[in-house]
Protein backbone atom coordinates (compact mmCIF):
# COMPACT_ATOMS: atom_id res chain seq x y z
CA UNK A 1 0.00 0.00 0.00
CA UNK A 2 1.25 3.21 -0.81
CA UNK A 3 1.79 6.31 1.47
CA UNK A 4 -1.07 7.98 -1.03
CA UNK A 5 -3.44 5.12 -0.17
CA UNK A 6 -2.70 5.02 3.47
CA UNK A 7 -3.75 8.97 3.36
CA UNK A 8 -7.28 8.61 1.41
CA UNK A 9 -7.78 5.79 4.09
CA UNK A 10 -7.44 7.86 7.05
CA UNK A 11 -9.37 10.55 5.34
CA UNK A 12 -11.77 8.57 4.70
CA UNK A 13 -12.99 7.75 8.07
CA UNK A 14 -12.86 11.46 9.57
CA UNK A 15 -16.54 13.04 9.47
CA UNK A 16 -17.79 14.91 5.73
CA UNK A 17 -16.90 17.67 7.46
CA UNK A 18 -14.07 17.24 8.63
CA UNK A 19 -12.71 15.68 5.00
CA UNK A 20 -13.29 18.88 3.37
CA UNK A 21 -11.11 20.69 5.96
CA UNK A 22 -8.17 18.43 4.62
CA UNK A 23 -9.41 18.38 0.78
CA UNK A 24 -9.20 22.44 1.43
CA UNK A 25 -6.30 22.19 2.59
CA UNK A 26 -4.33 19.97 0.08
CA UNK A 27 -5.60 21.92 -2.61
CA UNK A 28 -4.06 25.45 -0.78
CA UNK A 29 -0.79 23.48 -0.60
CA UNK A 30 -0.69 22.28 -4.53
CA UNK A 31 -1.44 25.66 -5.15
CA UNK A 32 1.24 27.15 -3.59
CA UNK A 33 3.73 24.36 -4.53
CA UNK A 34 2.57 25.36 -8.02
CA UNK A 35 3.57 29.29 -7.90
CA UNK A 36 6.66 28.46 -6.07
CA UNK A 37 7.78 26.08 -9.11
CA UNK A 38 6.00 29.01 -12.00
CA UNK A 39 9.08 31.08 -9.76
CA UNK A 40 12.38 30.91 -11.56
CA UNK A 41 15.71 30.61 -9.90
CA UNK A 42 18.14 33.38 -9.58
CA UNK A 43 22.07 32.85 -10.19
CA UNK A 44 23.72 35.15 -7.20
CA UNK A 45 27.28 36.28 -7.05
CA UNK A 46 28.17 35.05 -3.90
CA UNK A 47 31.24 36.28 -2.20
CA UNK A 48 32.71 33.82 0.46
CA UNK A 49 36.64 34.15 1.14
CA UNK A 50 38.79 31.67 2.76
CA UNK A 51 40.96 34.80 3.99
CA UNK A 52 41.12 38.23 5.26
CA UNK A 53 43.03 40.51 6.28
CA UNK A 54 45.71 38.12 6.67
CA UNK A 55 44.11 35.46 8.51
CA UNK A 56 42.49 32.13 7.69
CA UNK A 57 39.14 31.82 7.48
CA UNK A 58 37.93 28.08 8.61
CA UNK A 59 35.71 25.76 6.37
CA UNK A 60 33.37 25.90 9.20
CA UNK A 61 33.02 29.26 9.49
CA UNK A 62 32.31 29.72 5.52
CA UNK A 63 29.82 27.00 5.63
CA UNK A 64 28.03 28.59 7.80
CA UNK A 65 27.94 31.87 5.85
CA UNK A 66 26.67 29.72 3.17
CA UNK A 67 24.10 28.08 5.43
CA UNK A 68 22.65 31.40 6.44
CA UNK A 69 22.85 33.19 2.84
CA UNK A 70 19.85 30.08 2.08
CA UNK A 71 18.19 30.67 5.05
CA UNK A 72 17.77 34.47 3.83
CA UNK A 73 17.02 33.49 0.65
CA UNK A 74 14.13 30.74 1.81
CA UNK A 75 12.59 33.35 3.74
CA UNK A 76 12.54 35.37 1.31
CA UNK A 77 10.25 33.08 -0.70
CA UNK A 78 12.78 31.25 -2.66
CA UNK A 79 12.32 27.35 -3.59
CA UNK A 80 15.84 25.79 -2.72
CA UNK A 81 19.40 27.30 -2.82
CA UNK A 82 22.49 25.44 -4.55
CA UNK A 83 25.69 26.48 -4.45
CA UNK A 84 28.30 25.88 -7.16
CA UNK A 85 30.93 23.36 -6.92
CA UNK A 86 34.36 22.59 -8.48
CA UNK A 87 33.93 18.25 -8.10
CA UNK A 88 35.59 15.10 -9.52
CA UNK A 89 33.59 12.97 -11.85
CA UNK A 90 32.98 10.32 -8.63
CA UNK A 91 31.64 13.33 -6.84
CA UNK A 92 29.48 14.90 -9.49
CA UNK A 93 27.98 11.58 -9.94
CA UNK A 94 27.28 10.84 -6.27
CA UNK A 95 25.61 14.29 -5.76
CA UNK A 96 23.47 13.52 -8.17
CA UNK A 97 22.40 10.46 -7.30
CA UNK A 98 21.73 11.27 -3.49
CA UNK A 99 19.52 14.19 -4.87
CA UNK A 100 17.97 11.82 -6.95
CA UNK A 101 17.04 9.54 -4.11
CA UNK A 102 15.65 12.47 -1.89
CA UNK A 103 18.28 12.27 0.34
CA UNK A 104 20.67 15.07 1.49
CA UNK A 105 23.91 14.64 2.67
CA UNK A 106 26.18 13.42 -0.50
CA UNK A 107 29.11 12.69 1.82
CA UNK A 108 31.13 14.94 0.17
CA UNK A 109 35.00 15.55 1.37
CA UNK A 110 38.35 16.69 0.75
CA UNK A 111 40.51 19.85 0.83
CA UNK A 112 39.53 23.58 -0.05
CA UNK A 113 36.24 23.43 -1.87
CA UNK A 114 35.37 19.82 -0.62
CA UNK A 115 36.53 20.78 3.47
CA UNK A 116 33.86 22.88 3.11
CA UNK A 117 31.28 21.17 1.58
CA UNK A 118 31.86 18.81 4.33
CA UNK A 119 31.52 21.09 7.09
CA UNK A 120 28.02 22.17 5.88
CA UNK A 121 26.61 18.71 5.85
CA UNK A 122 27.67 18.27 8.94
CA UNK A 123 26.01 21.25 10.42
CA UNK A 124 23.11 20.59 8.51
CA UNK A 125 22.52 17.86 11.31
CA UNK A 126 22.76 20.87 13.93
CA UNK A 127 19.68 22.60 15.51
CA UNK A 128 20.56 25.55 14.21
CA UNK A 129 20.63 24.27 10.60
CA UNK A 130 18.40 21.00 10.42
CA UNK A 131 15.57 23.01 9.14
CA UNK A 132 17.55 23.51 5.66
CA UNK A 133 17.64 19.64 5.01
CA UNK A 134 16.58 19.23 1.56
CA UNK A 135 16.72 23.06 0.65
CA UNK A 136 20.15 23.64 -0.03
CA UNK A 137 22.40 21.88 -2.08
CA UNK A 138 25.53 21.47 -4.10
CA UNK A 139 25.63 22.26 -7.61
CA UNK A 140 28.78 20.33 -9.16
CA UNK A 141 30.81 21.08 -12.22
CA UNK A 142 33.65 18.82 -12.88
CA UNK A 143 36.87 20.69 -12.92
CA UNK A 144 39.32 17.16 -12.11
CA UNK A 145 40.93 16.10 -15.27
CA UNK A 146 39.54 12.18 -14.69
CA UNK A 147 41.19 9.12 -17.45
CA UNK A 148 37.57 8.16 -17.31
CA UNK A 149 34.36 9.98 -18.06
CA UNK A 150 32.30 7.26 -18.81
CA UNK A 151 32.92 7.05 -22.29
CA UNK A 152 32.55 10.92 -22.87
CA UNK A 153 35.06 13.77 -22.97
CA UNK A 154 35.91 16.19 -20.32
CA UNK A 155 33.80 19.37 -21.94
CA UNK A 156 31.34 17.27 -22.94
CA UNK A 157 30.69 16.12 -18.99
CA UNK A 158 31.07 19.90 -17.97
CA UNK A 159 28.35 21.74 -20.64
CA UNK A 160 26.01 18.83 -18.93
CA UNK A 161 26.89 19.87 -15.66
CA UNK A 162 26.66 23.76 -16.42
CA UNK A 163 22.71 22.57 -18.49
CA UNK A 164 22.02 20.26 -14.71
CA UNK A 165 22.50 24.11 -13.13
CA UNK A 166 20.25 26.09 -15.50
CA UNK A 167 17.88 23.65 -15.30
CA UNK A 168 17.41 24.17 -11.60
CA UNK A 169 17.24 27.95 -12.29
CA UNK A 170 14.59 26.88 -14.60
CA UNK A 171 12.63 25.02 -11.79
CA UNK A 172 12.76 27.94 -9.38
CA UNK A 173 16.19 27.00 -7.29
CA UNK A 174 18.64 29.88 -6.69
CA UNK A 175 22.13 29.33 -7.60
CA UNK A 176 25.17 30.66 -5.22
CA UNK A 177 28.13 31.55 -7.85
CA UNK A 178 30.97 31.19 -5.64
CA UNK A 179 33.48 33.97 -5.37
CA UNK A 180 36.47 34.77 -3.28
CA UNK A 181 39.41 37.11 -2.77
CA UNK A 182 41.35 35.70 -5.32
CA UNK A 183 38.77 35.55 -8.23
CA UNK A 184 36.88 38.49 -7.50
CA UNK A 185 39.85 40.35 -9.03
CA UNK A 186 40.12 38.16 -11.91
CA UNK A 187 38.73 37.34 -15.30
CA UNK A 188 37.56 34.42 -14.23
CA UNK A 189 35.19 35.57 -11.36
CA UNK A 190 33.83 32.13 -9.87
CA UNK A 191 36.25 30.00 -7.79
CA UNK A 192 35.50 26.80 -9.93
CA UNK A 193 38.66 24.90 -11.33
CA UNK A 194 41.51 27.19 -10.02
CA UNK A 195 43.01 25.38 -7.20
CA UNK A 196 44.26 21.52 -7.30
CA UNK A 197 42.43 21.46 -10.93
CA UNK A 198 44.19 23.10 -13.66
CA UNK A 199 41.87 23.61 -16.75
CA UNK A 200 42.38 23.52 -20.17
CA UNK A 201 41.70 26.95 -21.92
CA UNK A 202 38.44 25.91 -23.69
CA UNK A 203 36.89 24.10 -20.93
CA UNK A 204 37.50 27.29 -18.32
CA UNK A 205 36.29 29.53 -20.74
CA UNK A 206 33.02 27.69 -21.51
CA UNK A 207 32.08 27.35 -17.28
CA UNK A 208 33.30 31.04 -16.67
CA UNK A 209 31.41 32.79 -19.66
CA UNK A 210 27.75 30.58 -19.02
CA UNK A 211 28.27 31.27 -14.93
CA UNK A 212 28.79 35.27 -15.80
CA UNK A 213 25.97 34.94 -18.51
CA UNK A 214 23.02 33.23 -15.69
CA UNK A 215 24.58 36.20 -13.62
CA UNK A 216 23.46 38.88 -16.08
CA UNK A 217 20.77 37.27 -16.93
CA UNK A 218 19.33 36.72 -13.63
CA UNK A 219 20.09 40.19 -12.66
CA UNK A 220 17.59 43.40 -12.43
CA UNK A 221 19.86 45.69 -14.12
CA UNK A 222 18.45 49.26 -14.07
CA UNK A 223 19.57 51.84 -16.04
CA UNK A 224 19.35 55.23 -14.56
CA UNK A 225 18.97 58.80 -16.51
CA UNK A 226 16.92 57.31 -19.36
CA UNK A 227 15.30 60.78 -20.34
CA UNK A 228 18.66 62.00 -20.71
CA UNK A 229 18.86 60.02 -23.95
CA UNK A 230 15.28 59.64 -25.45
CA UNK A 231 16.71 58.43 -28.66
CA UNK A 232 18.59 55.98 -27.33
CA UNK A 233 18.02 51.67 -28.41
CA UNK A 234 18.80 50.08 -25.18
CA UNK A 235 20.05 46.39 -24.19
CA UNK A 236 17.69 44.14 -22.61
CA UNK A 237 20.71 42.52 -21.29
CA UNK A 238 23.80 45.01 -21.14
CA UNK A 239 26.84 43.21 -21.49
CA UNK A 240 30.68 43.78 -20.43
CA UNK A 241 33.18 44.69 -23.39
CA UNK A 242 35.56 45.69 -21.61
CA UNK A 243 37.39 47.64 -17.90
CA UNK A 244 37.95 50.89 -17.13
CA UNK A 245 40.76 51.04 -14.08
CA UNK A 246 40.02 47.52 -12.28
CA UNK A 247 36.10 48.36 -13.04
CA UNK A 248 34.29 46.35 -15.54
CA UNK A 249 32.80 48.06 -18.39
CA UNK A 250 29.30 47.67 -19.84
CA UNK A 251 27.47 48.38 -23.01
CA UNK A 252 24.09 49.68 -22.54
CA UNK A 253 22.69 50.65 -25.91
CA UNK A 254 23.29 52.89 -29.09
CA UNK A 255 21.30 57.03 -29.38
CA UNK A 256 20.00 56.09 -32.80
CA UNK A 257 20.49 60.00 -33.71
CA UNK A 258 23.86 61.03 -32.37
CA UNK A 259 25.30 56.94 -32.94
CA UNK A 260 26.91 57.67 -29.38
CA UNK A 261 27.70 53.73 -27.65
CA UNK A 262 26.90 54.29 -24.30
CA UNK A 263 28.39 52.47 -21.82
CA UNK A 264 28.81 52.58 -18.00
CA UNK A 265 30.32 50.89 -15.48
CA UNK A 266 28.80 47.86 -12.62
CA UNK A 267 28.58 48.02 -9.19
CA UNK A 268 26.38 45.79 -7.96
CA UNK A 269 22.20 44.93 -8.03
CA UNK A 270 21.06 48.29 -6.10
CA UNK A 271 23.00 50.47 -8.05
CA UNK A 272 21.72 52.27 -11.22
CA UNK A 273 24.26 51.83 -14.24
CA UNK A 274 24.36 55.53 -14.96
CA UNK A 275 24.98 55.65 -19.38
CA UNK A 276 27.98 57.64 -20.25
CA UNK A 277 29.04 57.82 -24.04
CA UNK A 278 32.41 55.55 -25.07
CA UNK A 279 33.61 58.61 -27.08
CA UNK A 280 33.43 60.97 -24.22
CA UNK A 281 35.03 58.44 -21.51
CA UNK A 282 37.81 57.71 -23.84
CA UNK A 283 38.49 61.17 -24.52
CA UNK A 284 38.20 62.38 -21.05
CA UNK A 285 39.27 59.35 -18.66
CA UNK A 286 41.58 59.45 -16.22
CA UNK A 287 41.88 55.53 -16.23
CA UNK A 288 43.05 53.42 -18.40
CA UNK A 289 40.36 52.00 -21.08
CA UNK A 290 40.49 49.05 -22.61
CA UNK A 291 37.89 47.30 -25.08
CA UNK A 292 37.43 43.60 -25.49
CA UNK A 293 39.08 42.46 -28.76
CA UNK A 294 35.29 40.81 -29.95
CA UNK A 295 33.82 44.17 -29.35
CA UNK A 296 36.30 46.17 -31.04
CA UNK A 297 34.16 46.04 -34.48
CA UNK A 298 30.75 46.67 -32.45
CA UNK A 299 32.64 50.44 -31.37
CA UNK A 300 34.89 50.96 -33.81
CA UNK A 301 33.32 54.45 -34.41
CA UNK A 302 34.67 55.29 -31.08
CA UNK A 303 38.46 54.19 -31.20
CA UNK A 304 40.84 55.81 -32.69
Amino acid sequence: MTVEQIIIDKVKILPLDKQQEVLDFVEFLLAKMQISMSKKGKFIDFYLPYSEYGNYISAKSQAQKILQEADTLLKKGSFGVAIIYSANYGQTKTIRKTYAEGKYKTGTSGANQANVMTEMENLLDTPNYQHLQGKIRIAPITTMTNLDFDGKDHITVVKDDLAQIQQMLENGWDILGWQNQTTIKNKNKYAVGGGIAKLPHDISNEIQSTLLSLALKNKKIQIASKEDYPNAKWEENPFKIGTIGTLDLYYLGKDTVDRDNLVATYYNDETPLEPVDLGSLLKWSQEAITIDKQHEKLLSMNIE
